[in-house]
């Protein structure tokens, strides 16, 4: 008596571990005797028999988050739609890809408002008209065509920070490469000098802790709420100042003094754009150099044939991209998946896991640079799509391009070489420091 879905993905997947299936089809059949025949409900991740070697899934994990995909994988076959309870209600993971990408694309019935707008006036977490009306503001600062005026201070970036790390027996790749790039273009970008680098990295860090402990369940870090405030008050002096420049948050001044925007919105605005665009290249850029260590193939090919780098990065952003899952907020009842899903409910979907639907990309765990990887979600997708896409893809090829003519190989350093980024809400994928060795 086991359920349709589970049966047709018992007779599709003939090549899985025999036990797992009896496991989990002798699991469906308890619970359909238990109901009395009637419809399933979608199950808690502490129900099912996980295959050995998996926990089950837990989206505030730093273990998983670590390394998500075989979680993901299991999911996607076995159980694309599954809850986790919490204190203040179930939260509900959505792993296959036309599940995620029919949420994303329904704005209006998965909310992005997930908190209080007052404790988060962001954009990602608002929804239209007012997201809308905030994204229109700086649109066209982040086209293909204005962010390639940003090349010859990307590459000037990568140069200096390949300087400062020539002659090193190994170096953090993460904190003297891809933080200063990402960090220095962004600053830039904006039309703010910084220097304290360390400084921005901590706040930003700290910023996506105390978001994930607000908006999630995740556990947060030692003083994330005092550094998070004084990055909202260290940009809102920056935009107090701006306004006489030709920088984004010269404009983003002009439009708050002119009352255009408010001044918690014009602030927050800047915070949420320094904020993705430092951590969306930075995880990309140490996702791409760990894969490059790894696969020396791969890393031969880029050398000879640079015009295959923007090939890589978007094929790198679909099997191992920054962004690894949204959040919503169902606004009234909806179907997903083929279940119905109560108004009011928290839902992650996981992008990183859509990403890898073999429904969608062909033997989506595997990498395959060649692949086309149109509709990939490793900048989100809708109205919430990475309004800096353009700009990390821009950074990432650039910086690319100056490894490559600048090495003959890239190695990671011992066994415990990848310190991963565990932010304890799922959300990001990479790495918090890799320690690197490069040869000219």
């Amino acid at each position: 008596m086991i359920s349709a879905i589970a049966n047709k993905r018992l007779h599709e997947r003939t090549d899985l571990d025999k036990r797992t299936w009896i496991a989990y089809s002798n699991y469906w059949n308890d619970r359909f005797v238990f109901l009395g025949g009637a419809s399933m409900p979608v199950p808690y991740a502490n129900e099912l028999h996980w295959p050995n070697g998996l926990t089950p899934f837990d989206g505030w994990s730093r273990e998983i988050q670590a390394d998500p995909f075989r979680h993901y994988a299991w999911m996607r076959e076995n159980a694309p739609l599954l809850k986790a309870a919490s204190a203040d209600g179930d939260v509900w993971f959505v792993s296959r890809y036309a599940d995620v990408v029919k949420a994303l694309k329904s704005a209006k019935a998965f909310s992005s408002v997930l908190a209080d707008p007052e404790k988060m006036p962001f954009m990602l977490f608002l929804d239209p008209p007012l997201h809308d009306r905030l994204r229109h503001v700086v649109a066209a600062w982040f086209t293909p065509t204005q962010v390639a005026r940003y090349e010859g201070l990307v590459e000037g970036l990568a140069e200096q920070a390949m300087e400062g790390v020539a002659g090193s027996e190994s170096f953090d790749f993460v904190e003297r490469f891809a933080a200063q790039v990402s960090i220095g273009t962004i600053t830039r970008f904006l039309g703010t000098e910084v220097n304290d680098y360390a400084k921005l990295r901590h706040w930003t860090d700290q910023f996506a802790s105390y978001n994930g402990r607000i908006s999630g369940r995740s556990p947060g870090s030692s003083n994330d709420e005092r550094d998070a405030l004084e990055f909202v008050n260290f940009m809102n002096a920056r935009l107090r100042d701006a306004g006489q420049g030709d920088g984004l948050i010269d404009h983003i001044s002009n439009l708050w003094r002119e009352g255009a925007l408010s001044e918690v919105h014009a602030t927050h605005f800047c915070v949420n754009l320094f904020n993705a665009g430092h951590d969306t290249t930075t995880g990309l850029l140490s996702n791409s150099i760990t894969h490059l260590a790894e696969n020396a193939l791969i890393y031969e090919r880029l050398r000879e044939q640079s015009d295959d780098i923007p090939k890589f990065i978007e094929e790198m952003a679909r099997y191992k991209g920054t962004l690894q899952r949204v959040a919503r907020l169902t606004t009234r009842e909806v179907e997903l998946g083929g279940e119905t899903i109560p108004g009011g409910t928290k839902i992650r979907l996981l992008l990183g896991s859509a990403n890898r639907d073999s429904e969608k990309f062909a033997n989506g765990d595997v990498f395959d640079i060649d692949r086309d990887t149109d509709g990939h979600v490793g900048f989100g997708f809708g109205v919430h799509a990475c309004l800096g896409a353009w700009l990390a893809r821009l950074e990432t090829r650039v910086s690319l391009s100056v490894l490559l003519k600048r090495t003959t190989q890239i190695s990671l350093v011992g066994q415990s070489a990848r310190q991963p980024y565990t932010g304890g809400t799922m959300a990001n994928y990479g790495a918090r420091s890799l320690q690197t060795r490069i040869r000219g």
